[in-house]
């Protein structure tokens, strides 16, 4: 079974070509939605880590069978935790721009939301992709929940030691919210077990150039494939 896990005010939609990929290659799928997407601003304001954390261990206890999980942003903390917590029977983790480290402040995160902002294309795109209702009163209550991808970097970095499983994780140099940084921390903490670093060049957070998406999702396939050859050796 392969588990796909959103990011931050994300939802699976965003996630819908990998999971595509993942049924050609013969694989079931589900995927997670995280409490406060898709609901009531409320509801995404008042969401904690331990809710997301909760939202995926629901998920894999349900299955009886060996796992894989795909993660974007913080749903690939998500993943790469709930592997190394040993609590399921999961195989690998495939995970894109999981922040260790933000820059979400940096002249090209600012030049990036400026992009967003005067480019019809890319509004369309950011909106679409939203899965978070915003209200002015809720707005006030923000810095709450924006203290929580920080605390599942924590708790991430807490637990890389006990990883095991293959990880293949993909950055891009052109990412204005993950810094690229987060992949030799990624690279040193977890040279203990098998991983892979691929890069990209020119793709956002979310918004990906359409070479390198073909390139995420051979990328996903090839891994897949690695792994049902080791679950089934």
């Amino acid at each position: 079974m392969i588990v796909f896990v959103h990011g931050f005010c994300g939802s699976p939609k965003h996630l819908e070509r990998l999971v595509a990929v993942a049924e050609k290659c013969g694989h079931r799928t589900t995927s997670v939605l995280l409490k406060g997407h898709n609901s009531q601003p409320m509801e995404f304001v008042t969401a904690t880590a331990e809710d997301w954390e909760q939202n995926l261990a629901d998920t894999l206890n349900a299955i009886d069978e060996d796992i894989i999980l795909v993660g974007h942003s913080i749903g690939g903390l998500l993943c790469i935790s709930a592997a190394a917590s040993g609590r399921w029977p999961i195989s690998g983790v495939f995970s894109i721009a999981a922040p260790l480290k933000v820059r979400l402040f940096s002249p090209q995160a600012a030049a990036f939301r400026l992009k967003i902002l005067f480019t019809p294309a890319r509004r369309r795109f950011y909106m679409a992709q939203c899965a978070v209702k915003i209200s002015f009163p809720t707005i006030l209550l923000w810095g709450r929940v924006l203290l929580q991808p920080h605390r599942l970097i924590r708790r991430t970095l807490k637990v890389l030691d006990n990883m095991t499983v293959p990880v293949e994780l993909i950055y891009s140099h052109g990412d204005e919210t993950a810094k690229f940084s987060s992949a030799q921390t990624f690279h040193e903490r977890l040279a203990h077990c098998p991983h892979r670093i691929v890069t990209l060049e020119k793709s956002g957070h979310v918004q990906y150039e359409p070479s390198e998406w073909a390139t995420i999702e051979r990328e996903l396939a090839d891994f897949l494939g690695n792994a049902a050859k080791h679950i089934a050796g």
